[in-house]
């Protein structure tokens, strides 16, 4: 299993893919019967999630500002995948964000609990420097969308999946932002709030 340091491992919720990344922009999906993989490259992935009911993984990078999907296309230990883009409304194109990548940059941790639809953020507060954690609460988290605006900025972006809800809560620096998630008949994402910490 030797194929580089790895900085990310998710299992699948199913147990029969593993998703390593290494610190070079290596990326592996190793299927757990026989243990053969799939390599791919790209820039250095930040953060991923796996979406249990499709068999779907959507994964961040270092300098975009859209997130990859992996889809299997068949079952398990098949490695047949699909890579597509999934474009993220309310975050501006690489290039717009070329200018402002540093403010996006150190984004903190995100972790939903999803019996109560309350989602726990942290991030580095952008006036003081020092750490911050808050605890949104479905009513910040269904924050209504006519306040939101394009935040320029591609990766890195940390990740939070909530299965029961089909939301996917996206750091962005000092600001979060929440979408709802569509599978079918491709993982689409539809802007649901944007939250300033």
């Amino acid at each position: 299993l030797n194929k580089g340091t790895a900085h990310i491992l998710k299992w699948s919720p199913c147990g029969d893919y593993l998703l390593t990344a290494t610190e070079s922009g290596s990326f592996f999906i190793w299927e757990t019967h026989n243990w053969t993989f799939k390599e791919f490259r790209h820039s250095k992935m930040v953060d991923a999630v796996w979406i249990a009911a499709h068999n779907v993984l959507l994964a961040s990078f270092e300098g975009r500002s859209s997130l990859q999907q992996i889809r299997f296309s068949q079952e398990a230990p098949s490695l047949n995948l699909h890579l597509m883009q999934v474009a993220l409304p309310g975050i501006g194109s690489p290039e717009a964000a070329e200018s402002s990548a540093s403010a996006s940059a150190g984004g903190g941790g995100l972790c939903w609990d999803e019996v109560n639809d309350n989602l726990v953020v942290t991030c580095r507060s952008g006036e003081t420097g020092k750490a911050v954690t808050k605890v949104l609460g479905s009513g910040a988290i269904a924050a209504s969308p006519d306040r939101l605006f394009e935040k320029q900025g591609a990766g890195p972006f940390r990740l939070a999946w909530n299965e029961k809800e089909q939301k996917l809560a996206v750091s962005l620096g000092a600001s979060v932002a929440v979408y709802g998630i569509k599978c079918v008949p491709v993982v689409s994402a539809t802007l649901q709030a944007f939250i300033e910490l």
